[in-house]
């Protein structure tokens, strides 16, 4: 099989997106005869090529992360320009992994369901959708935080490798909690009101110089 990678983060190579396709594509060429190809929606440039190469897919996988509930405007821009092939009778089959920092798996689920909706309006056969919450932050973490998660990934690759189909056991080992409840919610709201959850979010402020504006406002009515 050959499985055709479109990476919607805004990172590119240094994205978390490319961190969990490099465990699932591990797991997917442990098949002999699948073959990977990947592009990234952040070229914008090269807009025509990442249609051609859609037109001419074998199988597509679709993975972008969430910034508060919101796909990344290159993803968006890229879906907007595959609607002159709805409909079209060799459109490859269609999947797609979302993921983001807020760790609750029903954060994703109306996306999801815009994905399975993208699929079926351009006539695609739509082989599931890949939920992942509390990824921000995976690529500083140690390996024993990550491994649990890599190990899923590379399961789900070998397995939709060997079988075409995405494995339902792992799919939903992957989204892991729907919800917080009881002790994991109690859990978060001390993490949050201790400020706790705040240690990563404050350092990436300070490294990108815009920590005395962490308060400001800029859609607040004047």
């Amino acid at each position: 099989m050959r499985l055709t990678v479109f990476n919607g983060s805004p990172r590119a190579k240094k994205s978390n997106s490319d961190q969990l396709l490099q465990r699932f594509r591990e797991g997917f060429e442990s098949t002999e005869g699948n073959t990977w190809e990947q592009a990234y929606l952040a070229q914008a440039r090269k807009c025509d090529q990442h249609l051609e190469l859609f037109t001419s897919a074998e199988c597509v996988l679709v993975v972008f992360p969430l910034y508060v509930d919101a796909m990344p405007s290159q993803v968006m821009e890229f879906f907007a320009a595959l609607a002159p092939y709805a409909g079209r009778p060799d459109n490859p089959p269609m999947m797609f992994l979302v993921h983001s920092g807020f760790p609750e798996a029903c954060q994703s689920r109306p996306v999801e369901r815009y994905c399975e909706k993208l699929a079926r309006r351009l006539g695609a056969d739509y082989l599931g959708t890949l939920v992942k919450g509390g990824s921000e932050g995976i690529q500083v973490m140690p390996p024993w935080m990550t491994r649990k998660l890599y190990g899923t990934m590379t399961a789900l690759g070998q397995t939709f490798g060997a079988n075409r189909k995405l494995d339902e056991a792992l799919v939903k080992k992957l989204a892991d909690r729907e919800r917080f409840t009881g002790v994991s919610l109690l859990v978060a709201r001390v993490m949050m009101a201790t400020g706790f959850n705040d240690f990563y979010w404050n350092g990436q402020l300070k490294k990108n110089g815009v920590w005395d504006r962490r308060y400001d406002q800029p859609y607040a009515r004047r």
